[in-house]
This record gives structure tokens, C-alpha cells and sequence, in this order.
């Protein structure tokens, strides 16, 4: 079974994709360090403000796509998903871009 990350890079140059940290005071080169060990492709980031609030996260590995316009078009949490979804969801985005 393919898995996000197997996903991700047939996407990589349409569709812009991030890892944002959800835990209060992990800094950026430590999440580096885990996308590193963890062989994952796309580039990560920490929030900014209230970003987490804002976007009403509340569980870790929530996935929300924003097409070209910022709006939300999918949105998911933790255990959700699958490969045909995120096939379709890049090809969403890639089409909006």
C-alpha cells in the first residue's frame, strides 16, 4: 500500500505541500530532524501566532489541503485517508495551482 509519502512526489513540483508542528515550543531543527529520520520529502514548518487555533487543530496529523485561493478543500485527521484519496486531493489541488 502506498503511503503519503510515496504519494507526495509524484505531485511535488504542482502542489506545494507542508509539515507544520502542532506541539508549543518544538523549534524548526527539530522537526527537521524528525522529517529527516523519518524520509519524508516535503519541506516542514512551524506555526506562526495562532495559526494552530485559527485552523481548528486538535489532533496531531491533521491534514488540510488550501487550493490556490486559500480555501480549505479537504480536510482530515490522524488515521483518515487513503492513497485513492490522496491521489485525488493532489490532482484537486495541481488543477487549482
Amino acid at each position: 500500500m502506498q503511503r503519503l509519502k510515496d504519494i507526495y512526489p509524484q505531485y511535488a513540483n504542482e502542489v506545494d505541500f507542508y509539515a507544520v508542528g502542532v506541539f508549543p515550543g518544538e523549534d524548526i531543527k527539530t522537526f527537521e530532524e524528525y522529517r529527516a529520520a523519518n524520509d519524508h520529502p516535503w519541506p516542514v514548518a512551524v506555526p506562526v501566532g495562532d495559526l494552530i487555533p485559527q485552523l481548528q487543530v486538535t489532533v496531531q496529523s491533521t491534514k488540510i489541503a488550501f487550493d490556490s485561493r486559500g480555501a480549505i478543500i479537504h480536510r482530515h485527521s490522524m488515521g483518515q485517508g487513503n492513497p485513492e484519496l490522496w491521489h485525488e486531493v493532489f490532482t484537486k489541488l495541481a488543477a487549482s495551482g
